[in-house]
């Protein structure tokens, strides 16, 4: 028998891993293919920029594989999917609700109660984003980044706003 191959697939959380790892594993299982999912929005992470935003992905892969005696050189491919959570729109479009607990999203502003916060997540996310978008490979391995509209219940329901018992 020919060696599996391994993929890894980085969401942002459990809702994306509920929603793809039956679907994913009935596409590639008969391709020989056995995948690994893990959860972490690294765009986001403090400290990561569009300077270390290469290394951050190579790290967060190498230490989820670790305790599975695996390295990444075992991978046969890397694929990100991110929530894009509106970082694409103009600053300006940021706006104040004091109601907005949470990030709310509709087609053209994000409602906050911290604009300085969205603002500045949004410089660095989509700096990261840019960043990545441009990789074919990290630590020589093939890499594919996916971005996902507003974030998954968008793109599969139509819903930017899920609460967490929704989701």
């Amino acid at each position: 028998m020919s060696k599996r191959e391994l993929f890894a697939f980085i969401v942002e959380g459990a809702s994306e891993q509920v929603a793809l790892e039956n679907s994913l594993s009935d596409l590639l299982s008969p391709r020989n293919v056995r995948f690994m999912i893990f959860h972490g929005d690294i765009t986001t992470k403090y400290g990561n920029t569009a300077d270390t935003i290469i290394s951050a992905v190579s790290s967060f892969i190498s230490a989820k594989l670790k305790p599975y005696s695996l390295s990444i050189s075992d991978l046969s491919q890397i694929i990100h999917l991110v929530d894009t959570d509106g970082v694409f729109i103009p600053d300006a479009q940021v706006l104040y609700n004091e109601n907005a607990i949470k990030p709310f999203y509709d087609k053209e502003r994000i409602l906050t109660n911290d604009i300085n916060k969205i603002v500045k997540r949004n410089i660095q996310k989509r700096s990261n984003l840019i960043r990545l978008s441009s990789r074919h490979s990290i630590s020589g391995i093939s890499y594919s980044v996916f971005y996902m509209s507003c974030n998954l219940d968008h793109v599969l329901f139509n819903k930017a706003n899920s609460s967490e018992k929704e989701k």
